[in-house]
């Protein structure tokens, strides 16, 4: 969509009343009804399908007649008459059409028959408002003057007062440029809530009588005046207003009585806020073509400067500002203009095409594309140019490590490295310019800002010529591989490399030349070609293909095979693409290996990219605002295994930058990534992965000191150093300590390889090993860092550092202090105190103690009482302070027998039993000593057996005999209770006391034992044995004794106890596995109709909720299996006790719960073998017994028969419904269309098996038929 004002372009030759009816004053497109909306200056508006365009014309017909054609389908919607339309534009929503007319007065007023008139018109375009453009209308918005920052209370130097005091020019001393065509300009902003109208007005007023001034007026969509912009002397007609609201601009002649204040022939762009005032300006560079002289062009139209503004215009996101440039003969040309930390760059400079030599052509338009902000559109009489705008960066490669970067500014070149010097814009390091460029009379050309600046590898400079048709097909690319900075600038006609030596702080000096030097180049065509250009004038060799045009693009060789790689940028897309391969090559692969060549999409939200080998590293918008770092190498593989490289990118390093940055370059040696924000400013970052990968070339290349450096630098943990490669670090510690050599350095390696995460014997062995090589290098001068690789070990070794101290206290008193003051820096005070008091060398003591802040009146008197102590047990006193009991204890030993009763107590006190006895082990009475001592405390442990031993051991049998009665070894027991002699009641009395203690721990058969064998008791023994259901052995002792008495006395009544009991068993159980049955069938009725609930799906949203209710939950009847009994309706219990009971029975109604009850179930089926087994013992005694006794078996092998029935069909059924339901296993629950849902995850309970070992009488079933 684009709008216009002003001078058109008439379609006839003549000036008679069909030329001026059919004048186009504006035109637009309306996209939503693709149409053409068109209006002229007799005041008719018309459109025109767009639709009736696309019909093919007849080729058989006139030319003229099918030019004429479109127009002759215009029809006419509607007449702005009479009065002349002056200007008119479409708002960019298409909503309201804003059109200036001249004033119809009647002949007979005296009214000022130029006054314009605007009109605001529907999408219908039916007349909304009309009103003039009247100079005292007051503003909507008018601000109201409160005399703050008034002039007259403005500071004004050296003018004085008199300058405050000044009043105003006002209006009145305004007037136009000479270069105003006096028409009205109307501009919309981008949200069609406001416009603004350029007019000419007062004319016969002022200082310019005649002319009048042209004034700045802004109205919202109602057409009400909003806001009128301060009086601008020399303002010209341009305007144009910024889309995204900021700013309108405007031009503004300065020089000479009436125009503004400024140089004589100094032309700025000025702006102005929606308020009216002024916000900055920027001059214009067209002032030196030609200065001051009058040029006439070949319309008769006179340019008193040579060239004049004719129209200024935004693309769509504001960011480029066109300047239309008439300059007679010399034909028009476009200026784009970006701003960058408030400064205006000129970037680009598009001249008119012309056809043929001769005059320059002429522009009859220049549009911005309504949507794509970098898309220009400029026609002639002759042709249409459509032009594709791309940002770039000029920078040399990483390669070089200079970092330098070249900015466009007009005919000049901003030069900054940024190794050496961070310049912020719009300074730079140094200015090239390029007016000094000499060329050939054929190549000649107007200083004018290169169409593309580019790093390029060649020895020297050099030039390299294409056509001009050729020229706009792309930029160039620059190989990374490069070891000189060599500036490549393309110009319309001519490729020219400038070679930059170097780059002193002053200006730097570049030479152009024709000499040809062979220079190898690479160009990006419009369709996505990538052409290996070489020799001059060239011979192109298509080296890659892009899926499209990139507008940045590179090549990079990539280690370790001799590949290459090539990047490139197009729009928002980074590829990536492989060589192409050459026709012979082609020949000797494979279809499938050819096919890797194709090209990928690296990201979709790509905003800028460089090279620094080994990483790719572009900016991007999505998912966030980041920095990837992609290694080359992985790229490459990934692109030639036929895999997609973004597949791979989560696995990229990444780094979170401020939203909009931009890379300006990469210095992989100062592992520096310098980004500029949107405002325009630079800020430098050192990436971890340029650290790193720096780093790691030092290592690589046994370069310790340079990445030692680099770590310090950067924070990096020094430990880095040695887990690259351990063992090239292991072999190489005599380099890294010459090359780091410092001994603040060392210290500082060695105090974070203690507290790195490398094993314990690492560390110390590479402790040693520099330790080793520092007291080989001069022990004297690295002694803290010595004493550092002693302290540092795990354990720290700070004898062996406090020993390294005696040995230099002879010889050097004065190093030997700072030492004692660094090691207490690295140790805490009283742990070296307490070492070197471990040493027992008073006078070390004391050193410490008078460097450490320990008051002389603490350690003084406990060290005098040290020393007068006898040697061993001085020794021991010392060990014992320290905690150190076992070398205390074995001092105490060699202090003599006279300390032995001490020692005992010692022993005691600190449980030192088993280091006592091998320090007494030779010496017999003293060893019987310290075993009764061990036995005793074992007793009081409990630990009964081994106490009885060390008693045995100890000659101690009454106590040992006491340990073995508690321990129930009835056997040792008695084998000493005979040894003694022991006899008699006594023996009856011990014997009965074993028993009833056997009893009580169901060990009935040996109870028995001892009752048959010490006491003579065979009723008790016999009745023993019945409570230990051993029947044979029963039998066997009544038979063996002749007491068949006992038979019907114990053993049949037992019997039949026996088989009661069974039979509780056996219906406990079966109650039991009918309540869990029936649990787990409600169970599986819920999981299958409420599974969100049954799996314990939590809601999300709920997670952070934290509710208590005191309402309790009423039992039921399988409460005994899930929720402990509770005294009262609250519960008592921790939070702790309650997870404990969670975990144990798992919540009522879910999935843990089903896995608990399946859990209780396989426990019943171990009671059932627990039955099966006394059956086992029990039914064939019943059978003989007597018919009661065989009835009662009968009845229990029944019993016990149908409870294995039950067990195993609940087994079968419930089991394979489940593994139906579950084939995994594990029950779990997920949450609709994949979200993110808790639920329980319950274990995989395996099926039981119920034994078949036989236990049944297989002839009571016959019996009973």
């Amino acid at each position: 969509m684009a709008g216009g004002g002003g001078e058109g372009e008439g379609e006839g030759e003549g000036e008679g009343e069909e030329t001026e009816t059919r004048q186009v004053v504006a035109c637009a497109v309306i996209a939503d009804t693709r149409t053409l909306c068109v209006v002229t200056r007799s005041g008719d508006i018309a459109v025109l399908s767009l639709d009736d365009l696309d019909a093919p014309d007849d080729a058989d017909a006139d030319a003229d007649a099918d030019a004429d054609a479109p127009l002759q389908s215009l029809d006419i919607v509607g007449t702005l008459a009479p009065a002349p339309v002056l200007a008119g534009a479409l708002a960019p929503d298409s909503s309201l059409l804003a059109i200036i007319t001249a004033s119809d007065p009647d002949p007979a007023s005296d009214s000022d028959p130029d006054s314009p008139t605007l009109h605001i018109l529907s999408p219908t375009f039916a007349l909304l408002s009309s009103s003039p453009l009247a100079a005292h209308d007051a503003p909507a918005d008018t601000p109201v003057a409160v005399g703050w920052g008034a002039k007259a209370t403005q500071f004004h130097g050296t003018l004085g007062k008199a300058a405050a005091q000044e009043p105003g020019a006002g209006a009145a001393g305004c007037t136009t440029s000479p270069d105003d065509d006096g028409a009205p300009r109307v501009s919309w902003r981008g949200d069609a809530q406001f416009f603004a109208v350029s007019v000419v007005e007062g004319k016969g007023e002022g200082k310019g009588k005649g002319k009048g001034w042209r004034v700045v007026r802004i109205y919202s969509r109602a057409g009400v005046l909003q806001s009128t912009a301060e009086p601008v002397s020399g303002l010209e007609h341009a305007v144009a207003w910024r889309p995204s609201g900021g700013l309108i601009a405007g031009v503004q002649r300065c020089g000479g009585w009436c125009l503004g204040r400024g140089v004589d022939g100094r032309h700025d762009v000025v702006f102005f806020e929606r308020n009216g005032l002024r916000h900055g300006e920027f001059t214009l560079r067209e002032a030196a073509l030609g200065k001051g002289e009058r040029v006439q062009n070949s319309t008769g139209s006179s340019l008193r400067w040579g060239y004049r503004v004719h129209a200024l215009a935004w693309n769509a996101d504001s960011t480029v500002l066109s300047v239309w440039i008439q300059r007679g003969d010399a034909g028009d040309v476009v200026q784009l203009w970006t701003t960058g930390n408030y400064h205006w760059y000129l970037k680009l400079e598009i001249p008119a095409p012309a056809p043929a030599p001769g005059p320059g052509a002429v522009l009859t338009s220049v549009t911005w594309h309504a949507e794509d902000p970098a898309r220009l559109f400029l026609s002639t009489n002759k042709c249409l140019l459509t032009t594709r705008l791309a940002p770039a960066v000029a920078a040399s490669p990483a390669s070089v490590g200079s970092g330098l970067v070249a900015v466009v500014d007009g005919d000049a070149l901003l030069l900054t490295p940024f190794r050496t010097q961070n310049v912020p814009p719009p300074m730079a390091a140094c200015r090239l310019s390029l007016s000094a460029v000499r060329t050939s009379p054929s190549l000649a050309a107007a200083a004018a800002p290169p169409l593309h600046v580019a790093f390029a590898p060649a020895p020297a400079p050099a030039r390299f010529s294409r056509d001009s048709a050729d020229a706009h097909a792309g930029p160039l690319l620059a190989d990374a591989d490069t070891d000189t900075d060599t500036l490549t600038t393309l110009s319309p006609h001519v490729v020219t490399l400038w070679g930059i030596r170097c780059l002193p702080p002053g200006k730097a000096k570049g030479k152009g030349t024709r000499e040809a030097v062979q220079p190898t180049l690479l160009w990006n065509a419009a369709e996505g070609a990538a052409d290996a250009v070489r020799g001059d004038p060239g011979v192109a060799t298509l080296v890659a293909r892009f899926p499209a045009f990139c507008a940045s693009a590179s090549a990079v060789r990539v280690d370790p095979s001799p590949s290459s790689l090539f990047v490139g940028l197009a729009g928002s897309t980074l590829h990536v693409a492989a060589p192409v391969l050459s026709s012979s090559q082609t020949q000797t692969q494979t279809q499938t290996q050819t096919q890797t060549h194709t090209p990928h999409a690296l990201s979709h939200a790509c905003t800028s990219h460089a090279l620094a080998p080994p990483f790719l590293i572009w900016t991007t918008t999505a998912p966030a605002h980041e920095a990837v770092f992609a290694r080359l190498a992985v790229v490459r593989d990934a692109l030639l295994s036929s895999a997609n490289p973004a597949t791979i990118a989560d696995a990229f390093e990444k780094r979170r930058i401020e939203r909009g940055a931009r890379i300006v370059t990469v210095v992989p040696s100062t592992t520096s990534l310098v980004l500029q924000m949107p405002r325009g400013n630079l800020e430098t970052v050192m990436p971890r992965p340029l650290v790193m990968e720096h780093v790691r070339a030092g290592v690589r290349r046994g370069d310790y000191g340079a990445a030692f450096m680099a770590c310090r630098k950067h924070r990096v943990d020094l430990n880095v150093l040695v887990e690259l490669d351990q063992d090239k670090f292991g072999a190489s510690i005599a380099s890294f300590v010459a090359q780091l050599d410092d001994v603040d350095h060392l210290n500082l390696f060695l105090s974070g390889l203690g507290r790195s995460s490398l094993p314990p014997d690492t560390v110390a062995r590479l402790c040693d090993a520099i330790r080793a090589e520092l007291e080989r290098r001069d022990l004297t001068r690295y002694v803290n860092t010595i004493l550092t690789a002693h302290v540092v070990k795990t354990p720290p070794d700070y004898e062996a550092g406090l020993s390294l101290l005696l040995q230099l206290r002879g010889t050097n008193a004065e190093l030997v202090e700072d030492a004692v003051k660094y090691i207490i820096f690295l140790v805490d005070a009283e742990r070296l105190f307490d070492t070197a008091l471990g040493m027992y060398d008073f006078s070390l003591v004391l050193l410490v103690a008078q460097y450490s802040q320990k008051d002389p009146r603490e350690y003084l008197p406990f060290l005098r009482a040290l020393r007068a102590l006898e040697g061993a047990y001085q020794h021991f006193k010392i060990d014992d302070h320290l905690g150190r009991h076992a070398k205390a204890l074995r001092s105490l030993h060699l202090a003599g027998p006279e300390r032995f009763e001490e020692a005992k107590a010692y022993v005691e006190k600190h449980a030192l039993y088993a280091d006592a006895l091998e320090l007494w082990r030779e010496e017999r009475a003293a060893y019987e000593a310290m075993l009764e001592l061990y036995g005793d405390h074992l007793f009081d442990r409990r630990e009964f057996s081994p106490a009885a031993l060390a008693f045995a051991q100890a000659s101690r049998p009454r106590k040992a005999m006491a340990a073995y009665e508690k321990a129930l070894d009835w056997q040792e027991l008695f084998d000493l209770v005979e040894k003694e002699g022991i006899t008699g009641d006594r023996m009856v009395v011990i014997a009965r006391r074993v028993a009833d203690e056997l009893g009580s721990k169901q060990r009935h058969v040996e109870a028995a034992r001892v009752l048959l064998d010490y006491v003579g008791d065979v009723d008790e023994a016999i009745a023993s044995l019945v409570r230990g259901s051993a029947w044979s052995e029963a039998r066997r002792i009544a038979s063996l004794h002749r007491r068949d008495d006992v038979v019907p006395l114990v053993i049949m009544p037992g019997a039949l106890d026996a088989r009661s009991s069974i039979s509780d068993e056996v219906g406990e159980i079966r109650d039991l596995l009918d309540k869990q049955v029936r649990r787990l069938d409600e169970l599986a009725a819920k999981k299958a109709d409420e599974p969100e609930a049954f799996y314990g799906v939590e809601d999300a949203n709920l997670a952070n909720v934290d509710v208590m209710t005191d309402v309790s939950n009423p039992g039921t009847m399988f409460t005994r299996y899930t929720v402990a009994p509770t005294s009262s309706d609250r519960s008592r219990r921790t939070s702790r006790s309650k997870r404990k009971l969670d975990r144990k029975a798992g919540r009522k109604g879910t999935a843990e719960e089903e896995e608990y009850l399946l859990k209780s179930l396989t426990k019943l089926v171990s009671r059932l073998e627990a039955v099966h087994a006394e059956c086992r013992a029990l039914l064939p005694h019943l059978l003989t017994l007597s018919d009661e006794h065989a009835s009662e078996a009968s009845e229990l092998q029944k019993e016990v028969e149908v409870l294995e029935e039950a067990m195993r069909g609940s087994i079968e059924r419930i089991w394979t419904e489940r593994e139906r339901t579950s084939p995994e296993g594990h029950d779990t629950a997920s949450g609709a269309e994949g979200e993110p849902r808790k639920a329980i995850l319950t274990e995989k309970v395996p099926r039981p098996a119920v034994s078949d070992v036989p236990w049944k009488v297989g002839w009571i079933r016959s019996r009973e038929k």
